[in-house]
């Protein structure tokens, strides 16, 4: 298994020459019970500061971060696709507060650092000019692009976030510093990385001048764990060597109010101001706390943040510490900005005095004098006011000049004694199409805007991508690429945005050895809403489907070139039987059972025999001297039965079947530690492999001489030879949870990636070929179960629907 990290977090801040020990804007974040698929191994931080002359309140960052947070947990997807749809909602968020306050010549541009370790891989999204340093043993790195990296956050509605990826190692600092002092460069920094943090610390800081606002990040040896380190005291100081490692420091903490949190809302962890800024030393990992709910309607931050407090320099604007959240009612402490109504036209009310008399001619009497009805046009601004002032306005004019027009081309004056709902009526139509017509070329046009916004950042990504030579590099900038077709596309698609987003899923698609395959539905009528296949065997002929909600098992029969379900077989629970748990194909060689063509397991630990036309039958086999625990599965191969039982961390085997007679341990004094977290099995010969939870494989080749026991490789390295990648004990971007050996002549190891719908193929020696995905997607459900027949088609359960292609 790789090494999982912790990660000491270190401000440095200096204000005015004054050192101080917390880092406003800062928030570390550990997965919550309920995240969205592919979030639950992710560690975030976030780290916000603002520029302008009107920036957030304490409260507003606390709020705004937390849902930061939320948002990023619930959404799916890949590490760069969930880090920009949260700073989308960080940069919507101050450009709806810019644009309300632009009449006061107030701005706060937003710089936001986006963090999120995943086992030793860490990805960091930078929105505005923000300065970030990888100081390593092999190099220093500076992950800053001006021409990328855009300048903030709250200025327009499309947003450039820039990505970097790195494997962090202990033996590494990570420095972000949006304020960043013109003394740090790479080549000042070229051997920082052989410092203790202390040291480094207070070189950075030697070398900072008057004002200075960073992260210090150090990646070290743990289980996922983050923590906040602060000063020590002066006199602690002088007591130990400045070379020392530094240590932890457990302190008194501030509880928070209880707040009614949500199960699904990550933890917050906070700064906590000391007196005394020195010296660094670590505080208790982050423990979960809930965070306040950000209210969906922010009207109310809106109106309260005109408030916030002033600075000298305009420019550079630190943001307000976050303290621990607090349980109150957020009031507005400046009054409340109203919005100005406009001045309600009461000439419209007389459109008959603006109207020329007719002249009296003679012989003829004088006509008489038009009074037209006062017509109120409440009605029209309700009807109206969801399109705006803007609106209503118009409506009233209209309604004006429609008398003013029939009084000019209508010589009969009865025209105008027609009842006013009616003459409302004319002025509502008239209002209502203007303002449609309106709308609707907006709506046209402004979608067009929007499109063509995000197009050109995606062609700016596809050329950056086209530029690179780094793999890591050239990965992100086609990853932006789709996110960014993406988002154009929900505005409008077109020609050129389909091909570009054709040649970047290609890209991607080649740098990580991805097959697109055409899966079609394989059985003719489906399965039940009610079933959930976790477990699939085939022959050239038949597929047989373990429903894990019945504990029984389906039969299919090729018919054509689809299946079709036999409702005559019958292998599930009965009286004696109980559902079944795992299922494997007999081979038809078996002269004892030569009709018998299913094997399974059932919670009892009893073994079901199977066949068509025939109920089901069953025998207990003989258990070993220290019993069953907990089988999770079992395989065959050869003749022989293995069963896999992590209870008792044995794998157990009966030769040729013999279930009579007790089984042997297949293993010797050389157990896999991990072996209590297996949860599959697959045997080829004398090697045995098993895929562990955590994805990594254990591999024990089979011995029966004491000169030459068994042993065995846990865990087994995946060799992966694609661009950027090293051979590893996982794959970081795939969890298996099923593996399943291919017989002769081609033998190999396939295992099923659910999140992806993602089948890999490995030699026998963990050598990667390929990994084979949908051409199109298979819906938002995991994949649940895959199985090989040996005319090399494959089949895909996603729940009850099961799916099948030709592999190449």
């Amino acid at each position: 298994m790789p090494t999982n990290l912790d990660l000491n977090l270190l401000p440095l801040v200096r204000t005015d020459g004054q050192d101080q020990n917390d880092l406003p804007g800062l928030l570390m974040v550990t997965p919550p019970k309920r995240s969205a698929r592919g979030r639950d191994e992710d560690r975030l931080i976030l780290y916000f500061s603002m520029q302008g002359n009107s920036p957030l309140s304490r409260e507003q960052i606390d709020q705004i971060l937390g849902k930061l947070a939320r948002t990023y947990y619930k959404t799916a997807g890949s590490v760069t696709s969930a880090l920009r749809t949260t700073a989308d909602v960080m940069n919507q968020f101050l450009l709806d507060r810019n644009l309300k306050s632009s009449s006061g010549g107030k701005q706060c541009i937003g710089l936001l650092a986006m963090g999120v370790l995943r086992e030793q891989k860490f990805t960091l999204g930078t929105c505005g000019p923000i300065h970030s340093f990888l100081l390593s043993s092999q190099e220093t790195l500076d992950w800053y692009d001006p021409q990328a990296s855009g300048r903030g956050m709250g200025l327009a509605r499309a947003l450039s976030v820039r990505f970097f990826q790195a494997e962090l190692t202990p033996n590494s600092y990570l420095i972000i510093s949006p304020l960043l002092p013109s003394s740090w460069t790479p080549s000042s920094l070229q051997n920082a990385f052989s410092q203790g943090i202390e040291s480094l610390r207070r070189k950075l800081l030697s070398q900072a001048g008057q004002n200075v606002s960073a992260l210090m990040i150090q990646p070290v040896p743990g289980s996922g764990k983050l923590r906040l380190m602060r000063a020590k005291p002066p006199a602690q100081m002088v007591k130990e060597d400045t070379r020392a490692v530094v240590q932890e420091e457990a302190r008194p903490r501030e509880e928070p109010k209880p707040v009614t949190p949500k199960a699904d809302i990550p933890p917050v962890s906070t700064s906590v101001r000391p007196e005394v800024p020195q010296a660094a030393v670590p505080e208790e990992p982050v423990k979960e706390q809930p965070v306040i709910e950000l209210p969906e309607d922010i009207e109310q931050l809106l109106r309260a943040d005109t408030t916030g407090p002033s600075h000298k320099e305009e420019s550079t604007l630190p943001p307000t510490p976050v303290d621990p959240p607090q349980v109150k009612e957020h009031k507005p402490t400046g009054t409340p900005i109203r919005p100005i109504k406009p001045p309600v036209d009461t000439k419209s009310s007389t459109a008959a005095a603006a109207l020329p008399t007719a002249e009296p001619k003679e012989n003829k009497p004088e006509p008489v004098q038009l009074k037209l009805p006062n017509i109120d046009f409440t009605p029209v601004g309700k009807v109206l006011a969801p399109v705006g002032n803007a609106a209503k306005t118009t409506g009233k004019a209209a309604a004006g000049l429609t008398v003013k027009v029939l009084k000019t081309i209508l010589p009969d004056e009865t025209i105008f004694s027609m009842p006013a709902p009616t003459m409302a009526f004319i002025a509502i139509a008239i209002a209502v199409m203007m303002s449609a017509a309106g709308i609707t070329v907006y709506w046209q046009r402004g979608r067009a805007i929007e499109y063509q916004k995000y197009y050109e950042l995606a062609l700016q990504n596809a050329a950056h991508a086209l530029e690179q030579t780094d793999t890591a590099e050239v990965r992100l900038a086609w990853e932006a690429t789709v996110d960014y077709l993406d988002q154009a596309q929900r505005y409008q698609i077109t020609d050129d945005s389909q091909n570009l987003h054709t040649t970047a899923l290609n890209a991607l698609d080649e740098l990580d050895a991805i097959r697109r395959l055409h899966f079609e539905p394989a059985l003719v009528g489906g399965l039940g809403a009610d079933a959930l296949i976790t477990r699939m065997v085939a022959t050239s002929t038949d597929l047989f489907m373990l429903n894990a909600n019945s504990g029984s098992v389906y039969r299919a029969q090729l018919m054509g070139s689809n299946y079709e379900i036999d409702q005559n077989f019958e292998c599930g629970p009965n009286p004696i039987i109980g559902p079944i748990k795992d299922i494997a194909l007999l081979p038809r060689s078996n002269s004892a059972t030569s009709t018998v063509t299913l094997l399974g397991l059932d919670i009892n630990n009893q073994l079901v025999f199977c066949s068509p036309g025939k109920p089901a039958s069953f025998t207990a086999p003989a258990a070993p001297q220290l019993g069953w625990i907990n089988p999770v599965g079992f395989t065959l191969d050869s003749g022989s039965l293995y069963i896999l039982d992590p209870g008792n961390k044995s794998v157990w085997f009966y030769r040729s079947m013999n279930t009579g007679s007790q089984p042997h341990l297949f293993f010797g004094d050389d157990v896999p530690d991990s072996i209590l977290a297996a949860i599959d099995i697959t045997v080829s010969g004398d090697r045995l492999y098993l895929l562990h939870e955590d994805s990594h494989v254990s591999q024990c080749t089979y011995s029966g001489l004491d000169v030459a026991p068994t042993r065995c490789s846990d865990p087994m390295a995946y060799d992966d030879s694609r661009p950027g990648r090293s051979n590893t004990p996982v794959i970081l971007d795939a969890r298996f949870t099923q593996i399943f050996y291919s017989q002769p002549p081609n033998p190999s190891l396939y295992m099923l990636d659910p999140v992806h719908h993602s089948v890999y193929l490995f030699s026998l020696q963990l050598a990667l070929q390929e990994q084979y995905r949908p051409s199109t997607s298979l819906g938002n459900e995991v994949a649940t179960a895959f199985t090989v027949n040996p005319d090399h088609t494959l089949f895909l359960a996603v729940k009850n629907q099961i799916y099948m292609t030709m592999l190449p």
